[in-house]
C-alpha cells in the first residue's frame, strides 16, 4: 500500500431504482429485525452513520446501534465519547439541525473502516480508499447535505434535532446482555433510498465464538492502547485482546527492567477504557497471542496478592456488574519476579534422534 488514506471521488450517478419521502412505514420497506426477546424493538445493526461537522465539513461515518421508534422516526445511541455526539453537541451550540444518512449494504472496506476510531477530522472514506488503494465514490444525498456510498443497497435519509431526546434501549449487546435504555437521539426520516431486490445486511451475535471474530474491528483500539503505555514505558513489545466480550480483556508483553512496570500499564490502560476489565502482564517469552499461553503465565507467574492489582472505574455500558457508574478492574502481573521460587520457565522439547535411539538399541 502506496498511501494510508486515499480520498474519496464524488459523483453524480447512484445505483439507486426507487426514492420514498412520503407515507414511510420503515419496517413495510426494509426487513428489521427484532433479535432477542429482551430488546426494546427492532434494530439497524450493520448501517453506517454519516454526519457532517457543521463547522468544518469533516464527514464522519460510525457504525451506531439504532432502534426503530415509529414509521418514519428512529433512536440513535451515540455515546459520549463519539465523534457523533460531538457534532450534535456543536449543532447545539448554534441551534442547528444535524442531517444524517445511514448507508446498508455498503462494501466491506467502509464497513471496516467506519467502526475504527481514527482521529476526529480524518474522514472514515479516506481510510477504506487507503484500504482498497483505490477512492471510495460517493454520491450526495437527496434530501441531506451528505455524501453516501453511491452503491449502498438502502440509504435512510434524516435530520436529528440536538434538543430532543428520546429513549433508546435495551437492547442486547455482544455480551449477551441487555444494556439498560440510554437517553438518546430521535432521527426524523425524511427519504429512503433503495436498489431493486436491495441486501439488507444484518449483524447480530448468536455465540460466544462469534465474539472472537469482533476482535478485528478493535485493532485501532489495541494500537492507540500501545502507543499510550509505550510512552510510559518502552518496555512494551505488544499488546492483544484476550477471549471474552470484546474490549473486556488485554494481554501485554513486556521485557520488564523493574517490577513496578506492570502495574505502571495496568494503571494507564485502565484509566483511558472503560470497555477494559481485565489486563495480564506478562513477559516476552509468552505468545499474548495464544490464550493458553497466557492462562499459562497467570498459574505460574502469579503467586502472592501483590500480583493482583484491583481497582475501579468507569465501566461500559452492556457491563450488568456496574455500581452506579463504577466498575470493578483486575489486572495480574503475570511476569517472573526476582527472588521468587517460582519463577518457572516453560521446558522445551530435547531434539530427539529417534533414527539413532533405535539403533543404539538394535546394537
Amino acid at each position: 500500500m502506496t498511501e494510508s488514506h486515499v480520498k474519496p471521488k464524488i459523483t453524480s450517478e447512484c445505483l439507486f431504482d426507487h426514492t420514498l419521502t412520503e407515507y414511510i412505514d420503515i419496517l413495510k420497506l426494509i426487513p428489521i429485525p427484532k433479535y432477542f426477546r429482551e430488546d426494546a424493538g427492532h434494530y439497524i445493526t450493520c448501517g453506517i452513520t454519516i454526519a457532517r461537522d457543521p463547522e468544518t465539513s469533516y464527514l464522519n461515518s460510525g457504525v451506531y446501534r439504532i432502534q426503530v421508534i415509529d414509521k418514519d422516526k428512529l433512536a440513535i445511541m451515540a455515546d459520549v465519547k463519539s465523534d457523533l455526539r460531538r457534532i450534535i453537541l456543536k449543532g447545539s451550540q448554534t441551534n442547528t439541525n444535524i442531517q444524517v444518512a445511514i448507508a446498508i449494504g455498503v462494501r466491506p472496506e467502509i464497513l471496516h473502516s467506519s467502526s475504527m476510531r481514527a482521529a476526529y477530522g480524518l474522514s472514515e472514506f479516506d481510510i477504506a480508499g487507503g484500504l482498497i488503494e483505490t477512492p471510495v465514490i460517493l454520491t450526495q444525498g437527496l434530501t441531506v447535505d451528505v455524501d453516501i456510498p453511491y452503491d449502498s443497497e438502502i440509504v435512510i435519509e434524516g435530520e436529528i434535532d440536538p434538543t430532543i431526546n428520546v429513549e433508546e434501549g435495551p437492547f442486547t449487546e455482544y455480551g449477551f446482555i441487555a444494556s439498560r435504555s440510554s437517553n438518546s437521539y430521535l432521527i426524523k426520516i425524511k427519504a429512503i433510498r433503495f436498489r431493486d431486490a436491495p441486501v439488507y445486511h444484518s449483524l447480530v451475535v448468536s455465540s460466544m465464538e462469534m465474539t472472537a471474530l469482533l476482535i478485528p474491528t478493535g485493532v485501532t483500539e489495541i494500537m492507540q492502547s500501545k502507543k499510550l503505555v509505550s510512552q510510559i514505558t518502552p518496555c512494551v513489545k505488544d499488546i492483544w485482546a484476550l477471549p471474552g466480550i470484546p474490549s473486556a480483556g488485554m494481554a501485554v508483553s513486556i521485557d520488564k527492567t523493574n517490577d513496578a512496570q506492570p502495574r505502571d500499564i495496568m494503571m494507564a490502560l485502565f484509566s483511558r477504557s472503560p470497555q477494559l476489565k481485565r489486563i495480564v502482564v506478562v513477559d516476552s517469552d509468552i505468545n499474548i497471542y495464544d490464550p493458553t499461553e497466557v492462562q499459562w503465565a497467570i498459574d505460574t507467574r502469579v503467586g502472592k496478592e501483590e500480583d493482583i492489582f484491583l481497582t475501579s472505574g468507569s465501566g461500559s455500558i452492556p457491563d450488568t456488574a456496574r455500581i452506579g457508574d463504577f466498575t470493578l478492574k483486575i489486572g495480574f502481573d503475570a511476569t517472573k519476579k526476582k527472588g521468587r521460587f517460582t519463577n518457572f520457565n516453560r521446558s522445551t522439547f530435547e531434539n530427539i534422534n529417534l533414527e539413532g535411539i533405535l539403533k543404539d538399541i538394535k546394537n
